[in-house]
């Protein structure tokens, strides 16, 4: 078969090579191995690199792993005895794999300071069983005393103790935590009397089909409090936004870019967190927005530098060149205002009947007395359509307008 003939061609380059530079090198520092179908000929031998000459003292210094491919626990047990010096792993597990060699990796490490763990889910007919949260936690709170940024991705909690997240507090130097897409956050608890000491990022992706879990976050907020300074959220509701502008008062960048914001939540945010220099939420469906603006004319605060606002392509704010300007002049500190259009959510009808041409989605939202105001005040513009055309088929349409700050 040529196939394979090809295979084991690449298998032997692959070991020469290893034989190659275990013996030549005096230590790695690096090692990623990506998820792409051209390493199906070598994939196998990959777990069996310490086997050769010179492993245990090349791979002794290793810092940073980054795994983007399914191994099973073959891989981890055959370098977890070698390499305990790794400060950096970024790595993709099987939730139907067990997680046992991976955790005491994770464990042995010395100064461990970054984590990021994905998980990938096949469903096959049955439900996953394997608790694999449990385990890698556990060897993620012995590495308290050095990790500094932890990213979930896809982790399911469906099996693991109510405080699991809540134990995070212990890792005393964690400064970045990011939970994207992970699943029965609902059951987790967060109702700790201390405080995360140093956690200054939070980022928080939402499944959709998950329910969300609005005390988990209003407890992470409680408990990182005005060490805060950036924020992230794809999916919020009021009583998250309040433990923000109740807890947060320092933070510097917030994003709240899914889910429209009323004008009383604006103003809050506004009023309460005075040192945002970063602010990106999405606006209601657009009616008169003039006084909207001059009541943020009010409470922006001072250190405001850039503004982004998503709105309706079809259906954004309306506002005067004079409101406008009240509301820019205000903002003593503004570089750049972003005003993004979304894409109408056209039904399969819709599609048919009325579909997006260049002449029913141009923008709108600004005319010529607007783009005179930010030019007066030398403040940058950036203005995207959301929707792009053929520029072959319509080179006049206009997808992006940029006018650049003076400040």
């Amino acid at each position: 078969n040529f196939d394979d003939f090809i295979s084991a061609k690449e298998r032997l380059l692959f070991q020469e090579l290893c034989k190659l530079f275990m013996k030549r090198s005096r230590s790695m520092k690096r090692i990623i191995i990506p998820d792409t179908i051209r390493l199906d000929g070598i994939i196998g031998e990959i777990p069996y690199i310490t086997r050769y000459d010179g492993a245990s003292r090349c791979l002794k210094g290793l810092k940073e792993l980054y795994c983007y491919w399914n191994f099973s626990e073959t891989f981890y047990k055959s370098i977890l005895q070698i390499c305990k010096n790794i400060q950096v792993i970024k790595i993709y597990i099987d939730a139907y794999y067990d997680v046992d060699s991976l955790a005491s990796l994770i464990s042995l490490q010395n100064n461990l300071k970054q984590l990021k763990i994905e998980v990938q889910e096949i469903i096959v007919g049955s439900i996953i069983s394997n608790d694999y949260c449990t385990p890698l936690f556990n060897s993620i709170l012995k590495q308290s005393h050095s990790i500094q940024k932890l990213e979930l991705v896809n982790f399911s909690f469906r099996y693991a103790d109510g405080k699991t997240l809540e134990r995070l507090i212990d890792c005393k130097y964690l400064r970045f935590l990011s939970i994207y897409q992970c699943k029965f956050l609902e059951n987790q608890q967060f109702r700790s009397i201390d405080n995360f000491q140093k956690l200054e990022e939070f980022y928080y992706c939402h499944r959709d089909d998950d329910i969300f879990p609005e005390e988990l976050l209003v407890g992470i907020f409680q408990t990182a409090n005005t060490r805060l300074r950036k924020i992230k959220l794809s999916y919020h509701t009021v009583k998250v936004i309040c433990a923000i502008t109740f807890n947060c008062l320092n933070v510097e960048i917030l994003n709240l870019s899914t889910l429209p914001l009323s004008h009383k939540i604006i103003l809050k945010i506004f009023n309460s967190c005075t040192r945002l220099k970063h602010f990106t939420f999405e606006g209601e469906r657009g009616n008169n927005e003039n006084n909207m603006l001059i009541q943020m004319s009010k409470y922006v605060p001072i250190t405001l530098e850039t503004l982004e606002i998503k709105m309706y392509l079809q259906n954004p704010w309306v506002f005067s060149a004079t409101s406008l300007k009240v509301f820019l002049e205000a903002s003593k500190s503004l570089r750049l205002l972003k005003i993004i259009h979304k894409e109408p959510q056209q039904t399969l009808d819709q599609q048919f009947s009325n579909p997006l041409t260049p002449r029913n989605s141009s923008m709108k939202t600004l005319s010529k007395d607007h783009f005179a105001v930010i030019e007066e005040l030398g403040i940058g513009l950036y203005m995207s359509s959301g929707i792009k055309f053929s520029k072959k088929l319509y080179p006049n349409y206009v997808h992006t307008i940029v006018i650049p700050s003076k400040k």
